[in-house]
């Protein structure tokens, strides 16, 4: 169950992001619905930054739209790096740039779309093919010093799921999870600190 779990996985999140590049919005909502419990994680590890609720919703928003960038750039034909762990390294990149953003205005301004066409990264497609680039070479790094499991514990982590749901989906019991987990932190921690 382990590997045909963690491949329906896989090949659901390929369908979602195939129907996603074909223009289905339902897809973007189904894969948006699947990444949420991310997204909300993310939000809040800068919730200490916001002022008011609206920062909260905005970096939701910066969240869904990285996330549909995401589905657009991820390469299908790669094996090494799971959607999950770009997806999560997509939006926290777009959530720094909004936090930078507001701390450079003053959270005085309101964000718009010229903001975004005058200035924002992600209008520069040279700076955005230089994220992708750093991106991949971050998860060659890190799937050099992790095992297989623990890189299959890692995307379904990064995909929002919970330890117990992980054991289920890996068939291991939650503890060995929880360590793998552990493990997988540490490993990281000392590669960005080098």
């Amino acid at each position: 169950m382990s590997d045909m779990a963690t491949e329906t996985l896989e090949s659901e999140v390929r369908q979602l992001l195939l129907a996603v590049r074909a223009g289905d919005q339902i897809a973007f909502v189904r894969l948006y619905e699947r990444y949420l419990p991310l997204i909300c994680r993310l939000v809040s590890s800068f919730s200490s930054r916001f002022v008011c609720e609206e920062d909260a919703e905005d970096f939701r928003q910066e969240a869904a739209l990285a996330l549909y960038q995401a589905a657009l750039a991820f390469r299908l034909d790669q094996k090494d790096v799971e959607f999950g762990l770009f997806a999560k390294i997509c939006m926290t990149n777009r959530m720094i740039d909004r936090l930078r953003f507001l701390e450079r205005s003053g959270r005085q301004e309101v964000y718009s779309e010229e903001d975004e066409v005058a200035g924002g990264s992600d209008s520069d497609p040279v700076s955005h093919l230089l994220e992708v680039e750093a991106v991949s070479a971050l998860h060659s790094v890190i799937d050099g010093h992790l095992s297989g499991y623990e890189q299959r514990v890692l995307s379904l982590y990064l995909g929002g799921y919970s330890a117990r749901e992980i054991a289920q989906a890996v068939a291991r019991d939650e503890k060995s999870v929880t360590n793998a987990i552990y493990r997988i932190r540490a490993k990281l921690r000392t590669l960005l600190q080098s």
